[in-house]
């Protein structure tokens, strides 16, 4: 099953709500400020940690550093030995394999690396300052994993999935997990334009979030029939996901 211009990338606030749950470690106060568009290249903007109220919970000593939080996109962040400066302690992927059918399955995104580092990137050696403020991410103290759905990238942001790529990607940091860990939280910022939320990849989500137990943070969509409406994965389906879904994603386990 392959869907080819259903999908998309959203807005990033749900990676900002994603990190506030997670929350739990110990560290001294920061807070990420955005850039101001009166003064161009320059973080005086508004404060992030402070509008989500992550600033509260630095106050008691909370970061992150007793959670697992996952970032699931339509590729992966850039993170590990190579990657972006504040991601390289990000290296556990989880993805299908590269295929003819699926040749992109797997590929680093940017949307993915804005995403995870608002969740849970990390200052440098030696930080102060502005540089302390804009390189941390919200749950800096988390462990940050990265899984990716998309077979193939299209136009506009918009990317094709299949059930392989999709099961892989959310299975993996919720139910197979690595170091004998799986993830506490999992972020998703992209979204279908089915509004009921009765499509595949909506059932699936709800069955790998029932089944483990998980907390799913995922974005409202870029679709949907008017003002403040919902689309799948972020709305729940009225379908039976674990009826629909065990026969598949045992076979997926299995053949991993």
């Amino acid at each position: 099953m392959s869907i080819t211009s259903a999908h998309s990338r959203a807005n990033s606030r749900c990676g900002c709500v994603c990190a506030i749950l997670v929350l739990a470690g110990t560290s001294t106060s920061h807070a990420i400020i955005s850039t101001n568009p009166a003064t161009p290249g320059i973080f005086d903007g508004l404060n992030v940690s402070q509008l989500v109220g992550a600033t509260q919970l630095y106050s008691l000593g909370y970061t992150g550093s007793r959670a697992i939080m996952a970032n699931v996109e339509a590729g992966h962040l850039w993170g590990g030995a190579s990657g972006h400066e504040t991601l390289k302690h990000s290296f556990v992927q989880f993805n299908a394999s590269p295929s003819a059918s699926q040749p992109q399955v797997g590929e680093f995104d940017r949307h993915a690396t804005w995403v995870g580092q608002i969740m849970g990137g990390r200052a440098l050696p030696g930080d102060t300052g502005l540089n302390l403020n804009f390189r941390r991410g919200i749950a800096f103290g988390a462990q940050l994993w990265s899984g990716s759905i998309a077979s193939t990238f299209g136009a506009g942001g918009s990317f094709s999935i299949n059930i392989n790529t999709l099961t892989t990607g959310y299975i993996g940091p919720a139910m197979t997990g690595s170091a004998g860990k799986t993830a506490d939280v999992i972020n998703s910022s992209w979204g279908g334009n089915t509004p009921s939320g009765a499509d595949f990849q909506g059932a699936f989500t709800d069955w790998v979030m029932n089944t483990t137990g998980k907390t799913f943070v995922a974005s409202a969509g870029n679709s949907g029939p008017g003002g403040n409406s919902v689309g799948s994965p972020g709305l729940p389906t009225t379908t039976s996901p674990r009826r629909r879904w065990a026969p598949i994603l045992t076979q997926s386990r299995t053949t991993q």
